[in-house]
């Protein structure tokens, strides 16, 4: 007999008693407000969600941000205008002070929003807005990424993920907010 043998004859053999693993339930989690849940987890992320009925969203938007200068618009459900920005390659970093897009999926569990490209105009263009606001139907809502990664649409090409503002920290650790993206970020909850 050679050490390896030795070695293994000397560990213990399973005894066939087998142990049941952890579940992950995939039950949709019922009972949760979906709704109240996003709403939590994304001011938890810095973030703020807002629930408004379908026809008070042009409204929502001009109690909450007002008339600003330069707005960005690709959502395909909000008629509020854009003004004076063009979706061009030429648009600096100083350029939207508010970008109107549309939400494909929000995860409850944690506050995060699913955007592909087609929806975003240019991968930049929600890293260098002021302020990002997000329109979402309440219908697009799944309790958790299990539920989320089925519906993503791989053949769309670049998507991300966003909950909350852009938040970093130094090793002294001093919270800087909008370093690397949006100053504040707004989802609108509607269905």
């Amino acid at each position: 007999m050679d050490e390896r043998d030795k070695i293994l004859n000397k560990l213990p053999r399973p005894t066939g008693d087998k142990k049941p693993s952890a579940y992950i339930s995939m039950d949709k989690n019922a009972g949760i407000d979906l709704v109240t849940e996003f709403i939590g987890n994304l001011s938890a992320c810095g973030g703020r969600g807002i629930q408004v009925k379908k026809e008070n969203v042009e409204v929502t938007i001009n109690e909450i941000y007002g008339n600003p200068d330069r707005v960005m618009n690709l959502s395909g459900f909000s008629s509020f205008p854009s003004r004076n920005t063009e979706i061009s390659v030429q648009v600096k970093i100083d350029q939207i002070d508010l970008l109107i897009v549309d939400g494909l999926i929000g995860v409850a569990g944690n506050g995060a929003v699913w955007l592909t490209e087609d929806k975003i105009g240019e991968r930049k263009f929600p890293f260098i807005a002021t302020d990002i606001l997000i329109l979402l139907q309440q219908d697009l809502l799944v309790p958790d990424l299990f539920q989320a990664y089925p519906r993503i649409d791989l053949s769309t090409g670049f998507g991300l993920w966003i909950a909350g503002p852009s938040k970093t920290a130094d090793i002294e650790q001093s919270l800087v907010i909008g370093a690397q993206g949006a100053l504040r970020h707004t989802v609108f909850i509607f269905g």
